[in-house]
């Protein structure tokens, strides 16, 4: 057990199902998208999903959004199995991504907004600052089948600084073209967050 590593893989077809399954259990409805699109969008390989496993266990997943820009990430999920929280793995899987994409500056990722009334929102908050992850002052909106929410976008980074609002939003721009394209109202959503953000010129 002592020798055993996290291995970080590109899901195979099973793997991918399996991952699909689980994704419902651990987000709210209205954070996933249709399994069609889902589908869709891994053949076409705007998202690529990675499997985490420790042995011969699969313990988690990741599943990377496509993005244009050679320096970042963005990480559109991520999630050890239920079974396996509180074991540490969450951390092994985000050490073992930094060292696989070290030569990027880092990874984006959004969290729901913290409340009490959602302790695990909190947790998943203290968990990342323990990663060194910053929360970005940036009014982000997540799209939605309906219409957005609001949430905490958050940057790991590997070897730079914080990006700035304008890169940010360029990355944001890139990878909502990518993986939320079949929105008809997505364009209303981002010319929103330029809004909000100051981004206009």
């Amino acid at each position: 057990m002592k020798n055993k590593e996290i291995q970080l893989n590109i899901a195979n077809y099973w793997q991918i199902q399996f991952i699909l399954e689980d994704l419902s259990t651990q987000f709210p409805k209205n954070e996933l998208k249709e399994k069609m699109e889902f589908d869709k969008l891994i053949a076409k390989k705007k998202l690529v999903p990675y499997v985490a496993t420790y042995g011969d266990d699969i313990v988690g997943y990741v599943i990377f959004a496509q993005t244009d820009n050679k320096d970042f990430l963005w990480l559109d999920y991520f999630a050890v199995l239920k079974k396996y929280h509180s074991h540490g793995f969450g951390a092994k899987i985000l050490e073992k991504m930094s060292k696989i994409e070290s030569e990027k500056k880092g990874v984006f990722f959004e969290i729901e907004i913290p409340t009490s009334e959602a302790p695990h929102t909190i947790r998943r908050l203290n968990f990342y600052k323990r990663q060194n992850a910053e929360i970005m002052d940036f009014k982000y909106l997540y799209p939605t089948q309906e219409d957005f929410i609001e949430m905490k976008l958050c940057f790991l980074p590997f070897s730079s600084k914080l990006p700035d609002k304008k890169a940010s939003f360029n990355v944001i721009k890139n990878v909502f073209s990518n993986i939320h394209a079949n929105l008809f109202h997505l364009q209303r959503i981002i010319e929103k967050m330029e809004e909000i953000n100051a981004l206009k010129p």
